[in-house]
């Protein structure tokens, strides 16, 4: 779980809290936040999940799903 914000302390709390509460959950908190972050997930598994907000900059040598705000 990787978590990009402007605030990096914000960045660093979520990353812990959203990674405990696994990808659905943590993709449900994201869409109803007021805080502005987007995330990376990586899944056990190797799925790689990026928010529409990243997709634009991220790069993988594997293909990845973009999750949509809505």
């Amino acid at each position: 779980m990787t978590v990009v914000a402007k605030d990096g302390m914000l960045a660093d709390g979520l990353s812990t809290a959203l990674f405990v509460m696994g990808k659905d959950d943590a993709l449900a908190f994201w869409r109803g936040a007021d805080e502005d972050f987007d995330l990376i997930l990586i899944e056990e598994n190797g799925d790689i999940t990026v928010t529409e907000g990243l997709s634009g900059s991220f790069s993988s040598e594997k293909p990845y799903t973009v999750a949509a705000f809505s």
